[in-house]
This record gives C-alpha cells, sequence and structure tokens, in this order.
C-alpha cells in the first residue's frame, strides 16, 4: 500500500489513485504465467504497456483474487507490472501475485508507488503497524522508560507510603475493630475525588473531552428547541436522548445556558457526581459478591475508583458515565435475583427499568442485553420452572419494562433514518486512519509498554491496554498541543504498573469460570460473560469503522464491575497463599491507586497547563493573554517546540512579522522535520525576492517530501516557490501533473484552480512581479 505517514483528521470519501510498478526480467518466455490480484478496492492493470482486461477488480468482491493467463503478455528481458488502484473509503492497496513455471513474484516493500500523482516510493506493506513520524502531532517522546527515569522520586514516595498504610494501617485498623476498613477506604474515595474535581476545574480547556461540542450542540438544541434533534442532524445527535435530556434539565434549574461562560462546570459536575454514584454501586455489588471477604471489597473498590477511565472520562461532557451507573444498577438488580431463592418481581422490574435506560442513554449498553437475558433464561432452566406465568413475571417482564423505556427511541430512529442506529461509523462521507484491518493487528501487543499515547495505531490489544490504564487517545484531542494536562510521566509509569492488575484480572477470570463450573453460581457466569461480550462488540467495531480511534476501552464502562471483582478475585487466591505475598499485593494495589490518582492531578507547574490555556486564548484571539501564559510556558520548558509556535500565531495577530517570523525560526530549529512550520515559513519567503522564494523552495520540497505531496496547500506553496525563484519549468511541470491528478480524482474546482494557476506562471515568466498564493478551493 502506499506509504504516506498516518494523519489523524477526517478524510473525506472522493476517489484517490495509487499507482504501483515493478520491474523483472526474464530470460526466456514461461510456457504459463497465471496472475492473482486483490485489490482494496479497484484495479486496472498493465503488463508492459498493455492492460489485462480479462482482469475484473471492480471493487465488488474485492477480497476474492481476480485471476488471467498472461504468458501471451510478457516477453524476453525486462517486463513492467503496472496497476492503478482506486479507492474512497481507504487507502489504496494491493495484493498481487505472478506465478510462472520459473518465477514467482509478490507484492511487497520493493514496489514502486505514486498516491495521487506524487512522488515515487517504496510500498509499504499493509501488516505493517502505522508509525508515527517525529514531526506528527500526535507524536510524543516521552518512553515508558524515560518517565520512569523522570517520577522515580514520587514513586519512591508512593512506596514510602504504600508501606506505612500496609503495615502501621494495618494496626491501627486491628486496634479500632469498630472501625470497618470497607467504609473507611470509601469515604477516602468520595474525599480523594471530590479533591480531584475541585483542582482540575480551572486547569481544563472547555473542550476537554471526546467530542465536547457535539455534546453540547445535543444540550443546547434541547434547551432552546423543546424537542429532540433529528437523529441524523449533527455529530452526537444519533445518541439516545436520556443523558442529553437530564443535562438540559439541570442546565435549566441551575439558571446556565450551553455556551456561556462557566456553563461547563454545572455539565461536568453532572458526571461527577454520577462518579460517585458509580462507586458507591460498585462497592455494593463487590459486598454481594465477596460477602465475607473485606480485603477484596477494597481491592475492587480502589480499582473502581481510580480506574483512568473513571477519573478522564468523569471530568468531561459525555454520557459514558451514566451509561456505566445504569448497567452496574441493573448488574446489582441481577445479583439480587440470581443469589435470592425467593423470587422478587421488583428485582426483575429493576433490571429492564436500568437496562433499558442505559439503552436510552448509550448504545455502548448493547452487548450487556444480551448476556443478562441469557443469564435470567438459564436461572429459570436450572430451577426447573415450567409454569408460563412465572415465565412471563420473570424474564417477560424484564422485556416488557426494557422494550417500553427504551424501544420508542429507536423506533423514532427508524421512522426518521430507516435504520435503529446511526451512528457515525456508518458513514459513508469520510473515513479515517488506518482504512483497513489485517491480522497482525489482532495478534500484536508490546508496543504501549514503550510509547502508551495512541499505541492503538499498532495494534488492538496496545490500544486496549492504552485505554484502560491511562488516557490513550488524550481525551480525543487531534494533537499533542491540545492534549489534557495531565502528569504524562506518571501516567506511563502507571502503564507499567499496571501490568500486575492485568495479570490479577486474567488470574481471576480463570478462576471465576472454575467457580462457576463446580458451584454453577450464575454470577460468575455473567462477570466474565460481560467482559467477553463488550470485548468482542469492540472487536467488530473496529472491523466495521477500521479506525484507531475507536479501539476505546472505555467503550466497555459498563463492564466496570465484573472487571474490578475479576481484579479482585485474583488478588484474594494470590494473598491466602502466604502472608509476605499477601502484603506484596497490597503493596502493587496502593502504589497503582497513587500513581494512576496523581496521574490526573493538574499541578501548576506544569508548563502544559500554561500551554493549554495559551492556545484556548489563542483560539479566542486574546492574543496578549497568548503572550503572558506561553511565555510562563516556555519558561518552564524552552525547548518546546508546539509552545514557540503558538508564541508566533499570537504575534501574527498582533501584526508582528519580525517577531512572528523570529518564533518561527526558533520552532524550526528545535523540530527541523515539522511540516508545519517548514509550510509556514515557506508561505513568507515565497512571496519574496528571488532569494528568499529560493530559500522556500528547500522549505517546501521537504514539507511536501514529509507529507508524501499529499497537501494541496503544501504544493501549491512549492509551485510558487519554484516560479518566484525563477525555475518557471519546475513550477509548471508540478502545477500540470497537479492539475492532471485533480482530474483524475474528479475534483474540477481543483483543476480549474492549477490551470489558471499554471496561466499565471506564463504571464509573470518575463514580469518579474512575485507571484502570490491564493488560498486553494475547499479550504
Amino acid at each position: 500500500m502506499d506509504p504516506v505517514p498516518p494523519e489523524n483528521g477526517v478524510r473525506l470519501s472522493r476517489p484517490v489513485k495509487a499507482v504501483f510498478v515493478y520491474s523483472f526480467t526474464l530470460d526466456k518466455l514461461p510456457a504459463n504465467a497465471t496472475l492473482a490480484v486483490r485489490a482494496f478496492k479497484t484495479a486496472t492493470v498493465f503488463i508492459n504497456g498493455q492492460h489485462i482486461a480479462g482482469l475484473k477488480c471492480d471493487g465488488k468482491n474485492w477480497k476474492t483474487p481476480a485471476t488471467a493467463s498472461i504468458a501471451g503478455e510478457l516477453q524476453a528481458g525486462t517486463n513492467t507490472i503496472t496497476v492503478c488502484v482506486t479507492n474512497q473509503t481507504g487507502p489504496p492497496t494491493l495484493w498481487l501475485r505472478l506465478q510462472t513455471d520459473t518465477l514467482s513474484i509478490g507484492s511487497d516493500a520493493t514496489w514502486q508507488v505514486s498516491l495521487a500523482g506524487a512522488a515515487w516510493q517504496n510500498a509499504r506493506i499493509a501488516s505493517q503497524p502505522l508509525t508515527l513520524p517525529g514531526w506528527s502531532p500526535l507524536y510524543d517522546n516521552h518512553n515508558v522508560f524515560d518517565s520512569l527515569r523522570n517520577v522515580w522520586q514520587e514513586l519512591v514516595f508512593f512506596l514510602a507510603s504504600a508501606f506505612g498504610l500496609v503495615f502501621l494501617g494495618g494496626r491501627w485498623l486491628s486496634a479500632r475493630p469498630e472501625i470497618k476498613p470497607v467504609c473507611f477506604i470509601f469515604i477516602l474515595v468520595v474525599v480523594a475525588r471530590t479533591a480531584l474535581f475541585i483542582n482540575d476545574m480551572s486547569g481544563l480547556s472547555h473542550w476537554t473531552g471526546f467530542d465536547t461540542k457535539g455534546h453540547e450542540d445535543y444540550i443546547k438544541f434541547i434547551q432552546e428547541k423543546q424537542a429532540l434533534p433529528p437523529s441524523d442532524s449533527g455529530w452526537e445527535t444519533h445518541q439516545p436522548p436520556l443523558y442529553y435530556f437530564g443535562s438540559a434539565m439541570v442546565m435549566n434549574l441551575t439558571g446556565f445556558s450551553v455556551g456561556q461562560e462557566n456553563a461547563v462546570i454545572p455539565l461536568r459536575a453532572i458526571n461527577g457526581i454520577l462518579g460517585f454514584i458509580n462507586c458507591w454501586m460498585a462497592l455494593v455489588c463487590l459486598r454481594r459478591l465477596f460477602p465475607e471477604n473485606p480485603s477484596a471489597q477494597v481491592v475492587g473498590l480502589l480499582l473502581a475508583a481510580f480506574l483512568p477511565p473513571h477519573l478522564y472520562l468523569f471530568m468531561g461532557i459525555t454520557n459514558d458515565p451514566l451509561t456505566g451507573l445504569l448497567v452496574t444498577t441493573a448488574f446489582y438488580f441481577l445479583l439480587r435475583v440470581l443469589q435470592s431463592e425467593t423470587e422478587n418481581i421488583w428485582y426483575y422490574a429493576g433490571i429492564g427499568l436500568t437496562l433499558g435506560a442505559a439503552m436510552l442513554t448509550k448504545l455502548t449498553a448493547m452487548p450487556a442485553v444480551p448476556v443478562f437475558f441469557l443469564a435470567l433464561i438459564w436461572r429459570m432452566i436450572l430451577l426447573q420452572k415450567k409454569s408460563a406465568l412465572y415465565w412471563l413475571r420473570g424474564v417477560g417482564l424484564v422485556a416488557l419494562i426494557f422494550a417500553v423505556v427504551c424501544g420508542w427511541h429507536y423506533g423514532r430512529v427508524w421512522q426518521q433514518t430507516g435504520v435503529i442506529a446511526v451512528p457515525n461509523s456508518q458513514s459513508t462521507s469520510w473515513w479515517q486512519e488506518p482504512g483497513f484491518r489485517t491480522a497482525s493487528y489482532y495478534l500484536n501487543f508490546g508496543h504501549v509498554l514503550v510509547s502508551p499515547l495512541f499505541s492503538g495505531l499498532y495494534s488492538f490489544a496496545d490500544g486496549i491496554y492504552s485505554t484502560l490504564w491511562g488516557d490513550g487517545l488524550i481525551s480525543g484531542a487531534s494533537k499533542i498541543t491540545f492534549r489534557p494536562p495531565w502528569n504524562y510521566d506518571l501516567m506511563n509509569a502507571c502503564y507499567f504498573f499496571s501490568l500486575a492488575i492485568t495479570i490479577l484480572a486474567v488470574g481471576g477470570m480463570v478462576i471465576s469460570l472454575q467457580k462457576f463450573r463446580h458451584l454453577l453460581k450464575l454470577e460468575w457466569f455473567v462477570m466474565p460473560a460481560l467482559i467477553f461480550s463488550y470485548l468482542m462488540a469492540i472487536v467488530c467495531l473496529t472491523l466495521l469503522a477500521p479506525w484507531a480511534a475507536e479501539v476505546k476501552a472505555f467503550y466497555a464502562f459498563p463492564a466496570l464491575v465484573p472487571f474490578c471483582a475479576m481484579v479482585a478475585t485474583g488478588w484474594n487466591w494470590l494473598a491466602k497463599k502466604n502472608r509476605l505475598l499477601r502484603n506484596f499485593l497490597w503493596l502493587v494495589v496502593i502504589i497503582w491507586s497513587f500513581t494512576a490518582y496523581t496521574t490526573y492531578w493538574i499541578r501548576p507547574n506544569n508548563f502544559e497547563t500554561w500551554r493549554a490555556r495559551a492556545f484556548v486564548q489563542l483560539k479566542q484571539q486574546d492574543f496578549p493573554e497568548t503572550i503572558t501564559n506561553i511565555t510562563e510556558a516556555l519558561r518552564l520548558k524552552p525547548d518546546d517546540f508546539v509552545s514557540r509556535c503558538i508564541m508566533a500565531e499570537a504575534f501574527q495577530g498582533q501584526d508582528k512579522q519580525a517577531e512572528a517570523l523570529q518564533q518561527y525560526l526558533e520552532a524550526l530549529a528545535i523540530c527541523p522535520d515539522s511540516p508545519d512550520s517548514l509550510f509556514t515559513l515557506a508561505k513568507i519567503f515565497a512571496v519574496g525576492p528571488k532569494d528568499e522564494a529560493e530559500y522556500a523552495v528547500k522549505l517546501a520540497e521537504r514539507a511536501c517530501q514529509l507529507t508524501g505531496y499529499g497537501k494541496a496547500d503544501m504544493v501549491d506553496t512549492l509551485i510558487v516557490a519554484f516560479a518566484n525563484a525563477r525555475q518557471t519549468e519546475k513550477a509548471l511541470a508540478l502545477a500540470e501533473n497537479a492539475r492532471d491528478v485533480a482530474s483524475q480524482n474528479d475534483e474540477p474546482d481543483q483543476a480549474r484552480r492549477m490551470q489558471e494557476l499554471i496561466e499565471r506562471i506564463r504571464l509573470n515568466k518575463d514580469s518579474g512581479k512575485p507571484l502570490r498564493i491564493e488560498k486553494p478551493a475547499g479550504n
């Protein structure tokens, strides 16, 4: 496939063509030669310039190889295979095999490829993980081992504190039997989460969180229109309405409207309060699962309270927390049913009500539904209840209430759109990297333990691990610049310690299944079944919508309690072996809790706090405040490339071009291969005198090389730089190629613009008047 570095932006679904070329030599003509081709998604094949009409690669069954006999098209000596692959919903990708009597050729990294008429480069194997170059807006140069060295003092403090809590705290509690450890720990959890929420409110950007604007627009529509928006009218309007309706009611009661100053506070407070309730419900469930084991209850509670998604999601504006809480509540009612010897109709009603409400909040509750019904049906079978009335009062009542609570919404969506759900992942108008999946993506793991952020680009397991044990997608930010000011060194350290917790969870899964097999207690089947159901649902989602950002562990947030119970089960099994191992496990859990919690405690001396504030002020065009805050960020970290760029943009906003230019030059010195900085400087110098234009040529050429000549505005700048540097033939050749590619890709506006640029270059050839850069069509 094409070797262009991955981007995080949305790509419009329009045809993009890649030309793959390979040359080989035959000493003599073979008697037989068979060509097999699979192309993602359509392809035209040429052998020595002759079109192979027998190969049907129209994209309808692109996974099935198209074959043809091509012995008659080959020649003694050098032969050339040319394949033109076009795709509009992903990267053009080729699989090819040529088999002769004496030769076997397959598509590999030695093939040459030109994407959309760009420069020729070696192709990239599709199974090779996407790698982020150093200039990528998603690239983070901090690896786990560097972070461990940076925060070793904090970790030593955590270790000493954990020793004190395990040995001294244990003795103190044992001397005071009137104090219940679980209640005491829960109070500490409430205090800690409250302090975290209060501390972070001033340090978080308004837009921190996944798709914050889309969620706010939904709430705003309800506030203003007193009605629900059409299901396909916005980025988040496909979502069920319960969270948005409740948020709009809270906003009305508190006198706020979306868009007002400080209106984000009550919206975040909603999820903050839901976080406390979810911790309490988790504890209630854990007490039923481990009734005579307060240590296991405490371990499960600590994990539930400080699991990273339970921290960073509950400080954003999103419907995930409410969905998780409602499924957790439904799980509590299910436990009451499964563990009761007598029937209580209210428990069944509670399951139907809370499970239906969860489906009325977000579609991610769906994987829990079949597990709940399977458990209820299995219980009926085990109890050998054959009465129809008994089934109706149990499973039937759950199904009826469930359908009444959420069925009207999905019926409404069906009426409006013709489908049950309209998630953005079903969109055919755009796509995002990587655009495909391979088997190796689901079988690899390990990159997250070196460089965690955006490790979902490398493998499925890396992506799940990075979003389960940390904010691996930086709260949905599109660039490292916009990421929340968490302590990323501590986050990386937490990824390291979380290996032990992961092992406990896996062990707990095995033990719970053994418990179910020996005791036939359905709760020990439901918990691993819920986790497995969510895991498979996420796998299916990544296949249907093959984007790196779809690999999110917090889609399984409704399985929070089962996951915490699995960890507690594994911990409890090992802790029983001997006292020394038990104390060691306590140290692991406590150090992990400290590390996870402090990761999300925003510190005023964190340069990213100042940088985030400066960026928000830059967007608001408050240039003096931007410069004040970014100056403080640069004081804390003078070699931060992004801060230099923010400073430069602020100076440009104040029309201080000389100061802006100096900042861009300093940024380029820090990161010489930043396409954005190269491009910005090239734009400045491209319209100047001949010597400045020559310098712009070097800058723009490097920017285009780094991005595979795939960005129209960079190519335009290079064309103008060539023209003003009096390299007219190069300017014309590049412009004509861009025009032809635009025509082939069915982009008439861009083709027309390139033709106008060609005519301007020819007119200005002898005049000496500098050519100006115009805004590309569609930008």
